[in-house]
């Protein structure tokens, strides 16, 4: 595998490493400065984990149906990224969980 390659790929399984604690922070700041509501956010949470887990899904996919394609050097490294793209839904399911427990279901009337 050549340098750079192995770079983006440690570039991508970061980034699915992190995106769960990011996210996390993003909503906690957002609801602790702003007073904002981090629930409504759920839905859009929800849409991109689903997004990323059928397009990491299908990259992974594409290699066992196709499997000649991994003697293409820019395609050999959609099995890494499809499975880093399923990390990635994973720990976005994480944030999800964590909205639901954190967040009221519905905003208190005054």
């Amino acid at each position: 595998m050549r340098p750079e390659a192995k770079l983006m790929l440690l570039g991508l399984l970061t980034i699915s490493a992190a995106l769960p604690f990011v996210t996390i922070g993003a909503l906690a700041v957002m609801a602790r400065f702003w007073k904002t509501n981090p629930r409504v956010a759920l839905p859009w949470l929800r849409a991109l984990r689903w997004l990323t887990w059928l397009i990491g899904l299908s990259l992974v996919l594409v290699v066992f149906a196709y499997p000649h394609l991994l003697a293409f050097p820019h395609l050999a490294l959609y099995p890494s990224i499809g499975m880093s793209l399923l990390a990635a839904s994973a720990g976005l399911g994480i944030s999800e969980d964590w909205v639901r427990r954190k967040a009221p279901a519905s905003l208190p009337t005054a």
